[in-house]
């Protein structure tokens, strides 16, 4: 029997800071819808949930040439607390976190990506483990 699916919609919106050293910090919050996939006999509102959640993180990045920014979580350094929905209190760490940044001509947006597939392992406080793969987009602004 192979473990259960899910599909996960999330936003969220928080703060980018980046070092001159090549490391940086995000905070933010965020919310999610979660839903078992295939829908079918184990598709329920009892299966379903919605949540909010505070999260942070340090991650290290590069400039290429090309003026690409790469960036990558630090291990370990990932947690996310659920304030609200059927996880409320508990929270969850993540192994994996990569993305790229395109910056506009006048330096003062980023665009982001996801830049690959990873697989990347969710373990929450209550022993759940979940690997997903996540597709993300954002858009930032110089503050």
């Amino acid at each position: 029997m192979s473990a259960p699916s899910f599909l996960t919609a999330s936003s969220s919106a928080g703060f980018r800071v980046f070092n001159a050293n090549g490391t940086g910090t995000v905070t933010g919050i965020g919310t999610s819808t979660t839903a078992p996939v295939p829908p079918g006999s184990s598709f329920t509102a009892q299966s379903s949930s919605a949540s909010a959640f505070d999260f942070r993180y340090s991650f290290t990045y590069t400039v290429a040439s090309n003026g690409i920014i790469a960036s990558t979580l630090v291990p370990g350094s990932y947690l996310e607390t659920f304030t609200t929905g059927p996880r409320t209190g508990q929270t969850v760490t993540q192994d994996v976190l990569s993305g790229y940044g395109f910056l506009s001509p006048d330096g003062k947006t980023e665009v982001t990506v996801t830049g690959t597939t990873e697989v990347e392992t969710r373990t929450f406080s209550n022993g759940d483990v979940r690997q997903e793969v996540c597709n993300r987009n954002g858009t930032a602004i110089l503050q």
